[in-house]
């Protein structure tokens, strides 16, 4: 067998230093700040006048496990008679997991997030209710932000 040249060695051990280096970026990392890529927003614009209460408005299913962070809503223009409410219900298999309600034309709403933690393929649904004498609501905007776990 024949010895291996200095260039060879050197390049063995450039290789090997490289691939030391690099399982250390494999190992645990941080969790990343809410501008990273471990973070995800899911906007829904409804684009039309809603006036009655919407069973499953929107479902999807979320395509690995996920926490949900925040929930963010506004509307462009809301009008009823008596004292009308207008709330988006985000559920995850079936289970009510947050709300958002309006309540001032174009102003954006914090909602309640009351369970964080989506299951890998959880069905998520949204529901839309309203209530009051003949509610309107225009173009609706829902964010739902996300961090993948």
């Amino acid at each position: 067998m024949k010895p291996l040249s200095t260039m060879m060695k050197a390049w063995l051990v450039t290789a090997m230093c490289v691939a030391i280096g690099l399982s250390g970026l494999l190992a645990a990392t941080p969790n990343p700040t809410s501008g990273s890529a471990g973070y995800f927003m899911m906007p829904h614009h409804f684009d039309s006048q809603l006036t009655s209460s919407v069973t499953s408005k929107v479902a999807f299913k979320m395509p690995w496990p996920a926490e949900l962070v925040d929930v963010k809503c506004a509307g462009r223009a809301f009008s009823s008679s008596g004292s009308p409410t207008f709330t988006w219900t985000i559920k995850a298999a079936g289970s009510s997991i947050a709300t958002c309600a309006p309540t001032t034309a174009s102003t954006e709403v914090t909602g309640t997030v009351t369970t964080s933690a989506i299951a890998d393929e959880a069905l998520i649904t949204i529901d839309y209710t309203s209530t009051g004498s003949t509610p309107t609501a225009d173009d609706m905007d829902l964010i739902l932000i996300f961090k993948r776990q």
